[in-house]
């Protein structure tokens, strides 16, 4: 069954029932195990040593030996009275005479009874303890600690010196200890410190003999004075090599050992003190540089290697001073900018940058395309497109309207003539020749042609005009009509007595046929004085209606008559067509050329064309919508077509007018989506198609060309805003507005391929105000600098410096060449990384000529070195006194190590102490130990005819 302890360290055992119950505890009698009860059989004892428990037992010992010592007087005397309270009257039964036992018990009766708990006594005493919680009573659990406990039993019992004999309870009495000291009584070695030492020697001997015969007061008897005799015979050899090494006690000795210890590990023992004053002791403010750290010597740099890690006690002064300067160099980076949120700060610039960038652009092409809307708005061309075709054909159809009354108008001038006459051989002679060359064998004249012919063959040779006129019309409705049925022999035989008309007019004119304007087009003739031409339309249209309300002029769909008046007699005609009717023939003549060619060809004769073939009446060919798009278009014609409508429109402006608003409204509906945006590739793709149309609006096409540029231009800068916000929103500083973890996305910015290229960009957004994106650069490198693996004693994350180094390295030329940081900020970095690698030169420098163990910076070991070799010939010092020396020596070792530490930690320090240990003064320590051991006696034979000494002068 299992076995436990409780905290009162009782021992319990598990029940069949499950339920821990105490059991009985024995000990093994030869082994001195400890045993317990399983309620089957007895186990061994398994107590786990409570540390605290041990110390208490060791304390109670202290406690008992010291209320048994202090309590002693008043035990002894209750002890007294008890004895004689109790003592039987001598002779009382045989009635005899009062002796001494009945006088001593009726003595003893006068003062008060003995108790069993006396005020000042043992017992008393420790009760008082109790009731100050102190457990006079408790037990160690293993055997050091119950030796322990009876060592601190004698030495309690010698906390008051001044009891003499009476230091040991008669219950306790330990004659070990008074044996010891009534033998070195006489000896005058021991004082009072050294017969507690002996006291408590015998006290440990009596215990370790209690452990091994348990419940023996022989062998109890025989361990103290074992170890009380052991104890006195080290104090004396101790006094002894005290009187030798006492000198080498001081703190000047243990100064001096640590000096020599400094410069024995020194790799370059000869310049330490050089090196120690003219060493930094600062590079970052506030980081103190260690000893080794400041002049970098490696033999120093073993050393504190050393007392860093073989004395963890001393070592955490630099574990403390590590943490110190990681502080002072995370301060120096730290003040490199001005505090702040750092990275937060910037990506809040950042992203007001772009949205006021995006809100500027945003305003400024809403500006422009608000011109630029307003310019096509002013080009016109909302109406419908049959709106602009009517009114054009309309304007169109009255600017013929009036042609055609000025022409009329001229020509009546010369048929009021009823006496003109002109020859007109010209046109008998080639009808005759038509009629000639009809053969047998051609086609006969049909219809019209045949009489015609005949006629014409046989004018005579003076004709007056208004006859001719007449001929001429009838001739041409006949050949209108022949060309219409398909006839083409008889139109071109009508065509034959048409030219030999012109050819006699051209004569009577006073030229040829080839002067006169062809069909078609329009001869500037200069007017002749008696018929002035109309300066405008007006004009024109005014003589037109005159002329009309006067004379209809005869159509060429009139019915002419059946014949034609007969002519007089030939001699009573004669030709006086002179200049003047020439002149008013030839702008006749004119007036129709120019009217035909005018309005009854190209684009304007089709837009005016009603009815049939040359009909003059009767609805219009062309639709409405389409008119405008018969002069103006992208075709090859363009050009001309829109020539011919402005010669056409004259001075009509609502004509023109109307041409230009459909213009600039088929470019609309062109290149306008339906979102009401103008498509720039489209405008000008429509613009360079009808180039040769526009060129006669050389305005309008300035104003179509400078919108589609404005709007080309709008988008341009639209694109352009756009392309700047993808472009920033893709920058460094974009970065910063697209991630959420501000400080992730400057770390992306400063680990990236173009550092000083993103640097520069948040120097500019900053506009002279970059201290947060200096701070954030700042919260960078110390966030890429710590080592999260390690932790300093002041509970911080440690410090790499080999990412220090790596991180200032790469950054240092970015960080100032994007004006980022200045060469100071620079400067103080690359400092921290120095100050940092100077904190690792102790962890990397090589090892040290010699040993670099810590026992060589013991005080026993330095001075021996220097001292104690010069006695290793005296066998009686090496035996007797050399050894307690050697003892003596290691006591100031702590001390001794602790100047050393602190001369590692403090430079100043150092250079004091390896001043203090130069070699004369080393030589000097060293023949006054020799001395001194040889005044003893101990060394007698080692070097005891040497020459007196002089201290040298200590070095300042």
């Amino acid at each position: 069954m299992p076995i436990a302890m409780n905290d009162k360290g009782e021992a319990l055992r598990l029940s069949d029932e499950g339920q821990w119950v105490p059991t009985n505890l024995a000990r093994n009698p030869q082994t001195g195990e400890e045993l317990a009860f399983d309620g089957r059989d007895w186990q061994a004892v398994k107590r786990p040593v409570d540390v605290t428990r041990e110390v208490g037992a060791v304390g109670a010992g202290l406690h008992r030996g010291f209320a048994n010592t202090l309590g002693l007087p008043v035990d002894l005397a209750n002890s007294a009275f008890r004895a004689a309270q109790s003592a039987t009257p001598i002779g009382e039964q045989e009635g005899l005479i009062p002796g001494p036992g009945q006088v001593l018990g009726a003595a003893a009766r006068l003062f008060p009874a003995a108790s069993d708990n006396p005020v000042g006594g043992s017992r008393w005493i420790k009760d008082r303890f109790g009731d100050v919680g102190v457990d006079i009573d408790r037990k160690a659990q293993t055997s050091a600690g119950r030796i322990a406990a009876r060592a601190g039993e004698e030495l309690g019992g010698m906390a008051v010196p001044m009891a003499g004999a009476m230091a040991i309870p008669a219950r306790e009495l330990s004659a070990t200890g008074s044996a010891i000291r009534e033998a070195l009584a006489g000896t005058g070695t021991l004082d009072r410190v050294g017969q507690a030492v002996v006291s408590a020697g015998a006290g440990a001997g009596a215990g370790v003999a209690q452990e091994a015969a348990p419940n023996s007061q022989m062998a109890e008897l025989a361990g103290g004075l074992a170890g009380g005799l052991a104890t006195g015979a080290g104090l004396g050899a101790l006094q002894a090599g005290v009187s030798v090494a006492a000198p080498f006690l001081s703190q000047g000795a243990r100064e001096a050992a640590a000096g020599a210890a400094l410069r024995r590990f020194s790799a370059n023992p000869d310049a330490l003190e050089t090196n120690l004053a003219t060493a930094p002791r600062e590079i970052v403010p506030g980081s103190k540089l260690t000893t080794a750290q400041a002049v970098q010597d490696p033999g120093l740099a073993a050393l504190e290697r050393t007392v860093r890690s073989e004395d963890p006690q001393i070592g955490g002064g630099f574990a403390i001073r590590d943490a110190e300067r990681a502080a002072a160099q995370r301060a120096a980076i730290d003040a490199q900018a001005p505090s702040g949120p750092g990275a937060t700060d910037v990506a809040a610039m950042a992203r007001d940058r772009l949205e006021r960038f995006q809100a500027a652009a945003g305003t400024r092409t809403d500006r422009m395309q608000g011109a630029v809307d307003r310019q096509a708005a002013a080009l016109g061309g909302d109406a419908a497109p049959d709106t602009y075709g009517r009114t054009i054909r309309d304007e169109l159809a009255n600017g013929r309207q009036s042609a055609k009354g000025y022409e009329q108008q001229l020509w009546q001038r010369l048929q009021d003539r009823p006496d003109l006459a002109l020859e007109v051989s010209g046109t008998r002679d080639a009808a005759q020749k038509m009629m000639g060359e009809i053969g047998p064998y051609a086609a006969a004249p049909e219809g019209d042609a045949s009489s015609i012919l005949g006629l014409a063959a046989d004018l005579p040779d003076v004709l007056r005009y208004g006859d001719l006129q007449q001929l001429r019309s009838r001739i041409v409705q006949a050949q209108d009509g022949f060309t219409r049925a398909g006839n083409a022999v008889d139109a071109r035989r009508l065509s034959a007595i048409l030219t030999g008309i012109d050819d006699d007019l051209a004569r009577a004119a006073g030229g040829d046929a080839a002067a006169l304007p062809p069909p078609g087009q329009a001869l500037a003739l200069p007017p002749p004085t008696p018929v002035p031409a109309p300066v405008s339309a007006a004009a024109r249209q005014e003589a037109s209606s005159s002329v009309e309300s006067a004379a209809p002029a005869p159509s060429i769909g009139d019915p002419l008559p059946e014949q034609l008046p007969t002519p007089p007699e030939p001699d009573a005609l004669q030709p006086n067509f002179g200049p003047d009717e020439a002149a008013l023939y030839r702008q006749a003549r004119a007036a129709t050329a120019e009217r035909k060619g005018t309005y009854e060809r190209g684009a304007v004769g089709d837009v005016l064309q009603q009815g049939g073939f040359r009909s003059t009446d009767g609805p219009y060919l062309r639709p409405d919508e389409t008119v405008a798009a018969r002069f103006f278009n992208a075709g090859r014609t363009s050009r001309t077509d829109v020539q011919q409508f402005l010669a056409a429109a004259g001075d009509r402006e609502k004509a023109v007018q109307a041409l230009r608003e459909y213009a600039a409204g088929d470019l609309k509906r062109t290149a306008t989506g339906q979102d009401g945006a103008i498509d720039p590739t489209k405008w000008r793709k429509w613009m360079d198609q009808r180039v040769a149309a526009l060129r006669p609006f050389p305005e309008l096409m300035r104003q179509m060309d400078s919108v589609g540029k404005a709007q080309s231009l709008v988008n341009t800068i639209g694109r352009q805003g756009e392309d700047a916000a993808r472009a920033f929103e893709v920058s460094p500083a974009g970065k910063l507005v697209g991630d959420r973890d501000p400080d992730r996305a400057f770390a992306q910015i400063l680990q990236g391929g173009n550092v000083t290229a993103g640097l520069r960009q948040l120097v500019r957004m900053a506009k002279g105000d970059a201290g947060q994106v200096r701070r954030a650069a700042v919260d960078y490198l110390l966030r890429s600098i710590e080592n999260p693996g390690s932790v300093d004693a002041a509970g911080e994350v440690g410090l790499s410096t080999a990412k220090a180094a790596r991180t200032v390295d790469r950054l240092a030329g970015p960080l100032q060449d994007s004006g980022l940081f200045g060469a100071d900020h620079v400067a103080a970095l690359r400092k921290v990384v120095e100050d940092m690698r100077r904190g690792v030169y102790a962890q990397n420098a090589g090892r040290a000529a010699g040993s670099n163990t810590y026992q060589n910076l013991s005080a026993a070991s330095v001075l021996g070195q220097i001292g104690l070799g010069r006695l290793a010939e005296s066998t009686l010092f090496a035996s007797t006194v050399g050894r307690p020396v050697a003892f003596l020596l290691r006591i100031p070792d702590q001390e001794v190590r602790k100047l050393i530490a602190d001369a590692m930690l403090d430079p100043d320090f150092a250079l004091q102490l390896a001043r203090r240990a130069t070699p004369d003064r080393m030589e000097w320590v060293a023949r006054s130990l020799t001395r001194r051991a040889a005044a003893t006696g101990a060394g007698a034979t080692a070097q005891a005819g040497s020459p007196r000494d002089q201290q040298p002068t200590a070095q300042r």
